[in-house]
């Protein structure tokens, strides 16, 4: 199937060798993750909570644990180290559709309330640069637009993340701007926040 394609007419003017991509033109393996509810103590398979996921970070410690139906296929719903998590569901609508990436070594599960992506390539886009997109800009500027709001619960469809427009430089930009917001990160204590960097992105 043909990847989405981003809607560009309103869209702001790239620098030279930039582009707009479509998240789906950036992720595939893009789905929901279980929806039985998980057990707060083992025996079972780790789970992340829907509470693991905040902007740009992913606590791989918070956890439950998932028993599994006899037979059941599990093998979809992991997650591995450097796959992407978006939150799709949530009593705060700030963080509907915020995302961040899995860092942990050991392979976890995810809920229904996540979508898990991992990138086609990482020679076409780091996992830390569209995450940093993700939560900032005009990407960031569709989620909030698409996000829906139910008896006091709020969402986003899968489908519409999938067509949030990414500004895509060149490979190394990408790394140069990770590398910028790392610095800026190690500088929270002298007055350099993540907000201003997210902001000015």
């Amino acid at each position: 199937k043909e990847p989405i394609a981003p809607d560009i007419s309103s869209l702001p003017v790239l620098p030279d060798d930039w582009t707009w991509a479509a998240v789906d033109q950036l992720c595939s393996e893009f789905g929901n993750g279980l929806s039985k509810k998980p057990q707060h103590s083992p025996p079972g398979v780790p789970i992340l909570r829907i509470s693991a996921v905040r902007p740009l970070s992913v606590n791989e410690t918070d956890l439950r644990y998932y028993a599994p139906e006899e037979n059941e296929k599990l093998d979809s719903y992991y997650v591995h180290r450097g796959d992407i998590l978006f939150t799709r569901y949530n009593g705060s609508a700030e963080l509907v559709g915020v995302s961040g990436i899995y860092e942990g070594n050991e392979p976890v599960l995810h809920p229904d309330k996540l979508i898990r992506a991992s990138v086609v390539s990482k020679s076409l886009v780091e996992p830390q640069y569209l995450a940093l997109c993700m939560n900032a800009g005009e990407s960031a500027k569709h989620i909030r637009a698409w996000v829906k709001t139910s008896a006091g619960q709020h969402g986003i469809a899968g489908s519409d993340i999938k067509r949030a427009p990414v500004p895509l430089p060149p490979l190394d930009e990408q790394r140069e701007i990770v590398e910028q917001y790392a610095v800026a990160e190690s500088m929270t204590e002298v007055g350099i926040s993540r907000c201003v960097f997210l902001n000015a992105c």
